[in-house]
């Protein structure tokens, strides 16, 4: 019988400092997305504004994580980071698909607006810097190394769901209170 090894690496299961690495880049990802939108005029659609949202959130459940690391949330906020994760993924892919197959008959907007249309058309009226959506989906406006942005997004995205599953179940170190804790604790000198 053989020992199971956790796939997740150490220093994202023992260090908060993994957590605000995560946070950093996230927000630094979605800071990049909006400098690349606004710096060469690219016409973004509300899947890849979605994206974009999808990195702020990501980066804000990592840093409330960080600050709450000695207690339970860490977890709960890596699974909501999970979970943003994963929706930015579907709507990555559903992109990627529009850009690959233009003429396949699926259409963005063209029946009742979704709740993610929706709320990108929100937000773009509070902060059209951030969140203004203006172009078409399948429309490739940029490449990196023969991917469109949304094709880099689902992978980098994949990268931050699977970074969240370590933090959230990581091991016997992850995030929260420890058995250490709880000993020390129950050590600690009469006053």
């Amino acid at each position: 019988m053989g020992s199971r090894t956790n796939p997740c690496r150490p220093a994202l299961k023992h260090d908060p400092a993994a957590a605000f690495f995560l946070a950093v880049t996230a927000s630094g990802l979605g800071l990049l997305a909006v400098v690349l939108a606004v710096g060469l005029q690219l016409e973004a659609c509300h899947l890849y504004i979605f994206q974009r949202l999808v990195y702020f959130l990501g980066g804000a459940s990592f840093l409330a994580a960080v600050l709450l690391w000695n207690h339970a949330l860490p977890r709960i906020l890596a699974l909501v980071s999970g979970a943003c994760s994963l929706w930015g993924i579907c709507i990555a892919a559903q992109q990627s698909w529009l850009q690959w197959f233009p003429k396949s008959g699926v259409t963005w907007g063209t029946i009742e607006p979704s709740l993610t249309e929706r709320l990108i058309d929100w937000l773009g009226e509070l902060s059209p810097t951030f969140f203004m959506a203006n172009g078409f989906c399948g429309s490739k406006d940029l490449e990196i190394l023969g991917l469109s942005l949304a094709n880099c997004s689902f992978l980098i995205l994949t990268g931050f769901l699977t970074a969240s599953a370590c933090l959230a179940f990581g091991g016997e170190n992850r995030p929260g209170p420890t058995t250490m804790d709880e000993e020390r604790k129950n050590t600690r000198p009469p006053t």
